[in-house]
């Protein structure tokens, strides 16, 4: 069977390390960076958010993860971005990894963006 294709070229925030490593636990982990994987190979793609809530985050999508699919508590927020020169893959940057609880993970996805102040975080 020949390798897979990478569709985008993966690009995660230094803060998305720790993000990954302050999950709960190992298993959560590995799905958080199993779907990351399965975007960089264009196997799923996040649902777009649409500026409906507040920070905005439009141009950004959001990709549910859990351990317990149906609960799908934690998220992973990135965005597409184009190739930078012509010949290479768009980018898949990812923001910020995180509970859905409170809005954290958007928070810190803004945050991360310049689109939030840090003193206006809940």
């Amino acid at each position: 069977m020949p390798p897979r294709e990478r569709t985008f070229d993966a690009r995660l925030r230094p803060e998305v390390h720790d993000d990954l490593k302050n999950l709960p636990t190992h298993r959560l982990q590995k799905i958080a960076i199993l779907r990351i994987q399965n975007l960089v190979y264009g196997d799923e793609r996040g649902t777009e958010l649409m500026g409906t809530a507040d920070p905005d985050l439009t141009g950004c999508r959001r990709l549910y993860f859990d351990e317990i699919p149906r609960l799908a508590r934690w998220r992973i927020v990135y965005r597409e971005l184009p190739a930078a020169r012509p010949g290479a893959l768009p980018v898949i940057q990812v923001l910020a990894v995180g509970p859905r609880a409170q809005m954290d993970v958007y928070e810190r996805a803004a945050l991360r963006l310049g689109l939030l102040d840090p003193e206006d975080m809940s």
